[in-house]
């Protein structure tokens, strides 16, 4: 109920990212049918202004002058400017333009710290999430875990691109509590989430976590992660990233 949302909308928050990094639009189009696709995702986008407007509430706003999303308003109002294209209505433009802008409400949310900690972390289960609920419904025989284009690559519940995107955000975030923390358990997060964004077969999105991955490990030092801890990790992934290179 909206009570339980309001008193727990920490928890709610993480519970709705576990959702969205599922990619649900895409099995639920496989079960129920073309209509399925373009309304659970705006369920899930609407579910998370939602959430965000109950976060600013409780929490606070803040101001993000370097937030993602004002391109998206840039490029809005520049199509409104110069004209929109000749397929596109005013209503449709704005329309996919508060759709674009729906996953970075929470930047403008003054949260916590023990609730973005909380978040960010829960960040770094999604893909593994994605996955297993992937293995799942291929075992039950829904749907393939794995889609050929180029090659066979994994795509959970959903697409590979889609599993790749929130493949990246976990790396990141991985990568994240491996530096504050310099657990075994972080290394294996970063690990398994950096295996699942290859299998997506992704290019963007790989080369982004890689290059992020491998510009952080040598030049950032961290008490809980000494450099003759950081090497080894490095040197494993590049071998990975050039066997891989091979096929």
């Amino acid at each position: 109920s909206a009570a339980i949302v309001w008193h727990r909308a920490d928890r709610a928050v993480v519970l709705w990212l576990i959702v969205v990094g599922l990619s649900l639009e895409m099995a639920l189009m496989d079960a129920i049918g073309p209509s399925a696709f373009s309304s659970t995702i705006a369920v899930a986008k609407a579910s998370g202004i939602g959430l965000a407007v109950v976060c600013a509430v409780r929490w606070g706003v803040r101001s993000d002058p370097s937030c993602p999303a004002w391109v998206f308003v840039g490029m809005t109002a520049t199509g409104f400017a110069h004209g929109l294209h000749p397929d596109l209505s005013a209503g449709e433009s704005l329309r996919s333009a508060i759709g674009s802008l729906a996953p970075f409400a929470f930047c403008f949310v003054r949260l916590p710290p023990s609730v973005a900690e909380r978040w960010i972390a829960a960040i770094r289960w999604c893909p593994i999430v994605a996955t297993l609920g992937g293995v799942t419904v291929a075992i039950l025989g829904m749907r393939p875990l794995f889609a050929e284009s180029g090659g066979w690559r994994l795509s959970g519940l959903g697409h590979p691109a889609f599993l790749a995107n929130v493949c990246l955000p976990a790396v990141y975030s991985s990568l994240t509590w491996l530096y504050r923390t310099g657990r075994t358990r972080d290394l294996l997060l970063l690990i398994a989430n950096g295996a699942i964004l290859l299998a997506t077969g992704a290019r963007a999105p790989l080369a982004y976590g890689a290059g992020a991955v491998g510009l952080v490990l040598p030049t950032t030092g961290s008490p809980a992660l000494p450099f003759a801890v950081r090497l080894p990790i490095l040197l494993a992934g590049a071998l990975v990233l050039s066997v891989a290179g091979m096929f």
